[in-house]
């Protein structure tokens, strides 16, 4: 052979088996073991590669599992042997697998790989040992059809590692606690099925984070959850359910613990602190987040605790405490929040703040605003209620604005706004609701609207430069000062009723009396300043006076007229026009044209002299309509005379006093019946 064709040869040859190098890879190996080839011995499981655990194999030397470890057995085995690797272990059937030997320390299972858990059942030690999940590096459990039994168990165990666990379907149950990011990172994601153990932390150390999100199944903490014990932890809560004994959220200084709810519950039967002496955070915009014990927001001096709800329902069985010793924030924004009483800035140096702008914040009790510390309730929109007393410290302020409604309340038997004598500002709606009689004294200011609503007797007895309209929904509005809604306009509804006590004249800002409700102005007068024309007034008097024994149940009555008349005096509702666009209704005697509880020389000149007697015109209360048939005739006439009140003095003396009552002035009937006979004789003379 020539050199040339032997070197064409020897070219072929490398070529082909370089050829033949780069075309071929490696096929991964998967070997099996059951019960005619067992045991496995051990050893490392390349990338790629599988070991496949079937029925009757078992494992007796250390595995380096860098590939996939299957385990698919239906009844029991225990490995004793370490299992390590950044490999996968694999978990395919119904059995249960073991995992007895440790490395790191007595008891600790490590897991820096992905485990996956689709059947049968993980036991770490047999349930009792601890299981790291990413202890040194990284480590991924997949719980998605099996179970897993361990004791206390972390994800991301040291610093730098990183734990994952993933629960879609089945069930972790870990006897003792859970940790979520030890000193490393972790994360738990609860899709479906459960996870159980005692206390949960959520970033455990300083410069660990660590996450739970619970979309669906449930996450069951018999103990205490720490969100954010050292370091930083968040709780996503989306659906399903959490639940827990206490719950704290940025326990230590420098921590940082935040819970986010969109949907599903989460359940706490004892105290929840919002910012121990760290930074908590609390936002709802759904969901549920119940507590049965008291709730704080900022406990521990240097912390500071927010919570904003949106949406959703924070309840809590106890009290709600906003700035224990430190800095706490509620910002209502939609939902509702409920509690017992309540307390914003409660300790020395502290800071409670508490904004409205939607959904209900509801105290069951009582509600102080600066206790100790500072306090701050802004409303602009949404309801607060007080169903105990709202009062405010030295350093406490209120400021109810337009859109908040405040409502001290809840038709019971408690209820009270500042003391009963403390001055508020009011731009919203302030509500006052109890079912028995109530009296506040102090002072309302401000253009905001008040509500009367509650089936008891609610009594104003302060000066208020009120500005706003007054709604009275139930129960009765007792107006005890001339001037406690002088600027405001009130509108009775029906099963509402505006009361005076007894011999009180009262000015009003308006007036609607025409709305279904009743207003009662008993002894005394009320003057309505702008908006109700005499048309309306004398509509709402005919509705109160009934079948003429002022027992009417809407409109302008007296209720003392009404017993007056039901004894066989004549009492009744007079009226004025006063020509300066106001109007008054007071109790008054027929023949008191002028409504000054006296009837005297000039009623009879008024009723003599006006010029309506037995014309048919239309005539007013001044002009002599007493009875309310739009005329003057005989018949107010008549009672005029009847009424024997002429010159007799005051016929509505003060309630407790006894008014010296004259004779009637004879000279002053003879004058008065000369006049109305002179009226008769001129009308005769029209008439023919």
């Amino acid at each position: 052979m020539s050199f040339a064709r032997l070197s064409r040869v020897v070219l072929a040859v490398g070529v082909l088996a370089l050829l033949t190098s780069l075309a071929v890879p490696a096929r991964a190996a998967t070997t099996t073991y059951d019960t005619n080839n067992t045991p496995y011995a051990g050893g490392a499981i390349n990338p790629g590669d599988t070991v496949l655990l079937n029925d009757g194999a078992t494992v007796t030397g250390d595995v380096i599992d860098n590939g996939t470890l299957q385990w698919n057995q239906t009844g029991a085995l225990t490995i004793s042997s370490t299992l390590t690797g950044t490999g996968t272990l694999s978990l395919t059937n119904t059995g249960t697998l073991n995992l007895a030997g440790t490395t790191v320390s007595a008891n600790t299972v490590v897991l820096d790989m992905t485990t996956d858990v689709s059947a049968g059942l993980l036991q770490i030690r047999s349930g009792n040992g601890f299981l790291r999940i990413g202890n040194s590096g990284t480590g991924l459990l997949n719980v998605n059809g099996g179970s897993v039994a361990s004791n206390e168990s972390f994800l991301g165990s040291s610093v730098g590692s990183n734990g994952t666990v993933t629960v879609a379907n089945g069930t972790w149950a870990i006897s003792w606690h859970l940790h979520v990011g030890g000193s490393g990172g972790g994360a738990l994601n609860v899709t479906g099925g459960s996870v159980s153990n005692n206390a949960g932390f959520l970033g455990k150390s300083v410069g660990s984070n660590g996450t739970v999100t619970v979309s669906s199944g449930t996450w069951a903490n018999s103990g205490s959850i720490y969100v954010g014990q050292g370091g930083a932890g968040a709780l996503n809560l989306s659906e399903g359910r959490v639940t827990s004994n206490q719950g704290y959220l940025g326990q230590l200084a420098g921590s940082r613990g935040g819970v986010t709810v969109s949907n599903g519950t989460w359940s706490n039967s004892g105290v929840f602190y919002v910012g121990v002496s760290g930074t908590g955070t609390l936002d709802m915009s759904g969901g549920s987040v119940t507590n049965n014990f008291a709730s704080y927001l900022g406990s521990s001096a240097g912390g500071s605790g927010a919570a904003t709800v949106s949406g959703g329902t924070w309840a809590t069985n106890g009290l709600l405490i906003i700035g224990q010793l430190s800095v706490g924030t509620l910002a209502l924004n939609g939902g509702s929040v409920t509690n017992t009483s309540a307390t914003l800035g409660n300790g020395t140096g502290s800071n409670g703040t508490a904004t409205a702008t939607s959904g209900t914040w509801t105290n069951s009790g009582s509600l102080t605003v600066g206790s100790s510390g500072t306090g701050t309730l802004t409303m602009s929109g949404g309801l607060v209620t007080v169903g105990g007393t709202l009062s405010t410290g030295t350093y406490g302020t209120i400021n109810l604005n337009a859109g908040g409604t405040l409502q001290i309340g809840v038709g019971g038997t408690t209820g009270v706004l500042l003391g009963g004598t403390g001055s508020l500002t009011n731009n919203g709606t302030l509500v006052f609701n109890r079912g028995n009689a109530s009296t506040y004294s102090g002072v309302l200011s401000g253009s905001g609207a008040v509500v009367k609503r509650g089936a008891g007797t609610f009594t104003l007895s302060g000066a208020s430069s009120l500005s706003g309209p007054t709604t009275i929904e139930q129960g009765t509005l007792v107006i005890a000062n001339a001037a406690a809604l002088s600027a405001s306009s009130i509108t009775p509804l029906a099963g509402g009723t505006l009361s005076l006590p007894p011999n009180l004249q009262a000015s009003l800002g308006g007036l609607n009396p025409n709305a279904g409700g009743l207003v009662d102005v008993g002894t005394g007068m009320v003057t309505v300043a702008q908006g109700l024309t005499p048309a309306a007034l004398v509509t709402a008097i005919l509705t109160g006076r009934g079948d003429g024994s002022w027992n009417g149940t809407s409109g302008i009555t007296s209720s003392a007229a009404a017993t007056d008349v039901a004894s066989g005096i004549l009492r009744a509702v007079g009226w004025l026009d006063n020509g300066d666009g106001s109007v008054s209704a007071a109790f008054a005697a027929p023949g008191d044209t002028n409504i000054d509880w006296q009837v005297d020389v000039v009623d009879a000149l008024n009723f003599v002299t006006l010029g309506k007697f037995d014309t048919g015109l239309p005539a007013t209360w001044l002009e002599g309509d007493f009875n309310y048939d739009g005329l003057v005739d005989i018949l107010d006439a008549l009672d005029f005379f009847n009424t024997g009140l002429y010159d007799a003095g005051n016929y509505n003396a003060a309630s407790g006093s006894i008014a010296a009552v004259p004779e009637p002035s004879v000279l002053g009937l003879v004058g008065i019946g000369a006049g109305v006979a002179g009226l008769m004789a001129m009308s005769r003379k029209r008439a023919g």
